[in-house]
């Protein structure tokens, strides 16, 4: 009994990650929203900090080939560098997105935690699909950042990392309201008398 009682409580902290992390990405692409490295820049030209637990596989996504060739081009890669670093870019987008389309077990397992019996078994083995499917994913993201980073020199080396992840929101959205770049939320209106 005890054993099953642990199963359980695995098994909803681990969905309550995965909820949370799926909330978090599906706020940020929504309409308005911001996904990782498509907001404005730094606020008041200083990195936001972190403002709680971070999704790896999100924080090491690549950015959108645009804003990848806007870096490349302020880089001043030679054009072999640029030819390599944009094959690098779209082979790990390919990568990704047929890791997702592969299978989808944080959908199931979501299903599966609303279903009338909940079945323990199956939410720990969608919960371990999951798992594998975002270590997978995160597997593929670091590949392709570790190799721009051995293709570039010392010093693009060092501006590449400020560019990447300076307009990166770090964590969660904060509980008090406050955007993705960290600013302070309108006052409420004055209570109607």
């Amino acid at each position: 009994m005890k054993r099953q009682s642990w199963y359980a409580v695995t098994a909803v902290v681990v969905v309550a990650v995965l909820a949370l992390a799926v909330t978090v990405v599906v706020q940020a692409q929504g309409p308005g929203g911001n996904r990782a490295g498509q907001g404005p820049g730094p606020v008041g030209g200083r990195i936001i900090a972190p403002r709680g637990p971070m999704c790896p596989t999100a924080v090491f996504m690549p950015l959108p080939l645009q804003r990848m060739q806007q870096i490349f081009a302020e880089l001043e890669l030679s054009p072999e560098q640029q030819t390599k670093a944009m094959d690098l870019v779209k082979a790990c987008q390919d990568k990704l997105a047929k890791i997702r389309s592969e299978s989808h077990p944080v959908q199931d397992l979501v299903i599966e935690m609303k279903a009338n019996p909940t079945d323990a078994t199956k939410v720990q083995n969608l919960a371990n699909q999951a798992i594998k499917q975002e270590g997978s994913i995160l597997q593929a993201e670091l590949e392709m950042w570790l190799a721009l980073d051995k293709m570039l020199t010392p010093k693009q080396q060092v501006r590449f990392w400020e560019l990447v992840f300076a307009t990166r929101p770090m964590g969660p959205p904060a509980a008090d309201g406050a955007t993705q770049r960290g600013l302070t939320p309108p006052p409420p209106p004055p209570p109607s008398q």
